[in-house]
């Protein structure tokens, strides 16, 4: 077995930004809720898949605040070992800049059980996106792309315990 040795500790200044460079607040704020927290902050009916892969559960449901833009909800699905992440919100989801090393991806529309899709595979993921009572969805995973289409398209409306106790 061999040693490697590095010559000593490295300064913190190698950490610092350069000279004149401006330190910008992150503009995007986000919270971890239950689900049920979570649809009653938001002003959209949330949609669930009401199929889900099989090993897939919902791990965590949080809220995106990005400054002036609207809220979006954050689902992810997990089996332990691949993750599933579904985006809702009422506009267009917002769309971050591509970086200069982002994968070509080529976008298709496709018909599946009389719901228009997006679906599009963007380096090892797939995309693939509906608009639903005015509610924009888009889910992204490395998993199967028919898997997706099949979740995406058994969307139906969250209701929770609350709602069904209060009836």
């Amino acid at each position: 077995m061999r040693r490697l040795s590095f010559g000593g500790e490295i300064s913190p200044s190698h950490f610092k930004p350069p000279n004149g460079a401006e330190m910008q607040e992150s503009r995007q704020r986000s919270e971890e809720l239950s689900l049920a927290q979570a649809a009653g902050q938001l002003h959209f009916n949330v949609l669930l898949p009401k199929k889900v892969p099989r090993g897939f559960e919902l791990g965590r449901a949080r809220i995106i605040r990005r400054k002036g833009r609207k809220a979006v909800l954050h689902l992810a699905y997990t089996d332990g070992l691949a993750q599933i992440s579904l985006f809702e919100g009422t506009s267009d989801l917002p769309r971050r800049q591509a970086k200069r090393t982002a994968p070509p991806s080529t976008e298709e529309q496709i018909l599946h059980q009389g719901k228009a899709l997006s679906v599009k595979h963007w380096g090892h993921l797939n995309v693939v996106k509906i608009k639903q009572n005015h509610i924009s969805i888009t889910l992204i995973s490395e998993i199967p792309r028919q898997e997706l289409i099949n979740m995406i398209t058994s969307l139906e409306k969250f209701e929770s315990e609350e709602a069904h106790s209060n009836k």
